[in-house]
């Protein structure tokens, strides 16, 4: 068995995320808005903040075209060091912010959701974990 001084393992998936500075972008995904004659993008940007390495809360940030709404989601209780994942949900202008937990790099647990449409922009968990 070897081992790397200073290596991190970053992936998150065995609890040992080390997120970045505040500010910086964790994860982020946009898509076009269809027939908008504006050319407006939706999109959602998950950034750490300062409670983010030790409490694993995040900011999120969801841009519908000029409009944007701010919100923070907290990691599951003992899963503070998860990495958080962003993918597209089924419904249109939505995604899904959720995490990989052990060896399975297939299952993606869903945990946030942030959803995007003319006029609204909504944010709201979709399931509680807890790992302690």
């Amino acid at each position: 068995m070897a081992s790397c001084s200073g290596h991190k393992d970053n992936d998150g998936d065995n609890g040992t995320y080390t997120p970045p500075p505040a500010g910086n972008t964790v994860a982020a995904d946009s898509v076009k808005i269809a027939d908008d004659p504006n050319n407006f993008t939706y999109k959602v940007t998950i950034k750490a903040g300062t409670n983010s390495a030790a409490y694993g809360v995040y900011d999120v940030i969801a841009e519908w075209g000029p409009n944007t709404a701010a919100s923070q989601f907290t990691m599951p209780r003992g899963g503070e060091k998860l990495k958080p994942i962003i993918k597209k949900g089924t419904a249109p202008y939505t995604y899904i912010i959720g995490f990989h937990y052990g060896n399975d790099k297939k299952t993606f647990y869903d945990y946030y959701q942030v959803s995007g449409n003319k006029g609204m922009i909504e944010a709201k968990y979709l399931k509680a974990y807890s790992f302690k």
